[in-house]
């Protein structure tokens, strides 16, 4: 009888622990880029700054960073003559606000958000081109002078932008 109960044990603790695995392995995907093989250069325009107080110099950063991603993560060679794919864009909001408020209507963090418009032009596959916005943004103890961390913030938040862009480029759900 002993025995029964402990092999049905087994079975069930088999079970469950299959049962995870498999709940484990359909939870999980690799994304992978789509790049239809027709598409074999790309350029990216320096963004424009629309925001009235951006540091000069992210557009600088933000475009680099978007060229280094495509370069490093794709099979497309940069080219400004030309391309089957173009970026462009202006960065639209770059705002230090107050969140997390405490009591007495003093907030216990700082908000930097940066958002940018993006716009994709496909000259192989025009429906395929688009316009879209996108923003992140980082919090900070309010009490730390944003100069003291200001670039880091922003290393942070343009590197989930990039993603954020590149995803919705090249990889496929």
């Amino acid at each position: 009888m002993k025995s029964k109960i402990l092999l049905k044990s087994e079975g069930i603790k088999t079970m469950l622990l299959m049962l995870a695995f498999f709940m484990i392995q359909s939870c999980y995907s690799l994304k992978s880029a789509v790049i239809p093989p027709e598409l074999n250069s790309f350029f990216v325009a320096e963004f424009d700054i629309r925001a009235s107080n951006a540091l000069p110099t992210l557009p600088q950063t933000f475009s680099d960073a978007l060229r280094n991603k495509i370069l490093n993560e794709s099979r497309l060679v940069q080219s400004d003559i030309d391309p089957d794919i173009s970026f462009s864009g202006e960065i639209m909001t770059y705002r230090i606000s107050s969140v997390a408020p405490e009591r007495g209507a003093t907030s216990a963090f700082n908000r930097l958000e940066i958002a940018v418009n993006v716009k994709l032009e496909n000259t192989k596959t025009e429906d395929q081109s688009w316009t879209k916005r996108f923003s992140f943004f980082e919090n900070y103890d309010r009490n730390t002078n944003i100069n003291d961390i200001q670039d880091e913030l922003i290393d942070t938040i343009v590197a989930q932008l990039v993603e954020d862009i590149y995803n919705a480029s090249f990889t496929s759900w």
